[in-house]
C-alpha cells in the first residue's frame, strides 16, 4: 500500500547532450496529449536544465520522474533509471508512482468539485452531521463545531501527532478508520492550531462517498480524471471500503501535472470549468504557516514570498505550480531528504530567462 510503483512512458525519445528531451507531434494540450518544445523556445535555458539532470546522475539522487510544463508545452520529460524502468514494466500498471501526500491535493480538488455540482453545500458544515449514523464518542461542543473548512486547513483540534507520534498508523490499522477519526478527544478548538493531520483528509474522503453515494475513485473519475483524460488511476482503501483521502492514489507523472496545470489555468480544461476559479483561489491562499516562509491553504503548501503553490508527498513528490512563470514541475522520487528536491526546483526556476 505504501510501496512506490515505479513508471515509464514509452515514446519517441530524441538525445541531445545526455537529456532526454521529448519529440511529439500531437494536438493540443488539454486534448489527448501534450505537445512539446525546446527550452529555449519556452524561455528556458536548456543548459541549466542539462545540468539540473547531471546533477541528479552524479549525486544518485533517486529522483524516478522529472516533467517541465512552462506556457502549456513539455519542455522537458525525464526518467532519469530508464533502463531501470524498463526492465520492470510490464504493464500499464507498472506505468503509475505512488503519489503519498500528493492524494491530498486531489482530494481538495475533489470537495471543490462536489461543491461545485450541489452535492455539499459548503465548507462551513459541520463535520459530524455528515455521520448520523455513527455513535460517536468524546462528543464536546468543539468536536460538534468541527467543518469541513477546519479539515482542509489542517486545523480541526483533534488530539493527533503526525511527525513524532504513530497516529496515522493506529488510525490506519483500525477496523474502521473513519470511526477511529470521529472517535478521537480533542485537543484544541478547531481553527485555532495547526496540526498536520492525514486522518482529516481521509474524514473527507468518506464525506464524498457520504455525500455523493459515489465511492471517492468512482467521483473522481466521473468529475475529474474523465474530463483530464487520465489514462489510469489506482487507489486504496480502507477495511470499510474508504478510499484513503491522506494517501494511496497512484497515477503516471503526465496524469500527476494535469492538476496542476488545471489550477494554472484557474480550473479550466480544454475549455471546461472542472474546479471552480474561486476554490483554486481558496485552496491555494496561505491560512497558517507551519515555518516562516512555509505556509498552508487547502491542501496545497504555499511559499507566498514567491507566488508558488505545491503538492507535497512524502519521499519527494512534488507538484510546484509558479503562476507569475506559468510553469508547473512534477517530480516522482524516492528520498529520505525531500528537502534536494525543493533545491532542484530553485535551480529550474533559475533556467527561466524571460516571462
Amino acid at each position: 500500500m505504501f510501496g512506490i510503483v515505479l513508471i515509464v512512458t514509452i515514446v519517441i525519445w530524441g538525445i541531445t547532450s545526455g537529456i532526454l528531451w521529448l519529440n511529439l507531434n500531437n494536438q493540443q494540450i488539454q486534448d489527448k496529449t501534450w505537445l512539446s518544445s525546446t527550452p529555449e523556445a519556452q524561455g528556458m535555458d536548456a543548459v541549466i536544465l542539462e545540468q539540473v539532470i547531471g546533477d541528479i546522475k552524479q549525486q544518485n539522487i533517486a529522483i524516478d520522474s522529472l516533467l517541465i510544463i512552462r506556457h502549456g508545452y513539455i519542455v522537458l520529460e525525464n526518467y532519469p533509471n530508464l533502463e531501470e524502468y524498463l526492465s520492470h514494466t510490464m504493464s500499464n500498471q507498472d506505468n503509475m508512482h505512488s503519489l503519498y501526500s500528493v492524494t491530498k491535493s486531489f482530494t481538495s480538488a475533489l470537495i471543490g468539485i462536489a461543491i461545485k455540482e450541489g452535492y455539499i453545500d459548503n465548507t462551513s458544515l459541520k463535520v459530524v452531521d455528515f455521520f448520523p449514523d455513527k455513535m460517536i464518542e468524546n462528543l464536546d461542543s468543539r468536536k460538534k463545531n468541527m467543518t469541513l473548512n477546519h479539515l482542509l486547513t489542517m486545523t480541526s483540534g483533534f488530539e493527533w501527532d503526525e511527525w513524532t507520534g504513530d497516529s496515522a498508523i493506529k488510525m490506519l490499522r483500525s477496523a474502521n478508520p473513519v470511526e477511529y477519526m470521529l472517535n478521537l478527544p480533542m485537543k484544541y478548538d478547531p481553527g485555532t492550531v495547526l496540526v498536520y493531520c492525514t486522518g482529516a483528509s481521509h474524514l473527507l474522503s468518506a464525506i464524498i462517498q457520504k455525500a455523493t453515494g459515489y465511492t471517492t475513485l468512482e467521483f473522481a473519475r466521473k468529475y475529474l480524471f474523465k474530463p483530464l483524460r487520465v489514462s489510469e488511476a489506482q487507489w486504496t482503501y480502507d477495511q470499510q471500503n474508504v478510499y484513503h483521502g491522506g494517501h494511496g492514489l497512484s497515477l503516471t507523472t503526465r496524469d500527476i501535472a494535469k492538476l496542476g496545470y488545471l489550477y494554472l489555468n484557474h480550473g479550466i480544461w480544454n475549455g471546461k470549468q472542472i474546479v471552480s476559479k474561486d476554490w483554486v483561489n481558496k485552496s491555494t491562499q496561505t491560512y497558517n504557516f507551519f515555518q516562516e516562509n512555509n505556509g498552508y491553504g487547502y491542501y496545497w503548501w504555499t511559499l507566498p514570498q514567491s507566488n508558488v503553490y505545491y503538492a507535497s508527498g512524502l519521499y519527494g513528490q512534488r507538484i510546484y505550480v509558479a503562476p507569475d512563470y506559468d510553469l508547473v514541475v512534477v517530480f516522482t522520487a524516492n528520498i529520505p531528504n525531500e528537502l534536494v528536491v525543493d533545491h532542484l526546483f530553485n535551480s529550474i526556476l533559475i533556467s527561466i530567462t524571460s516571462k
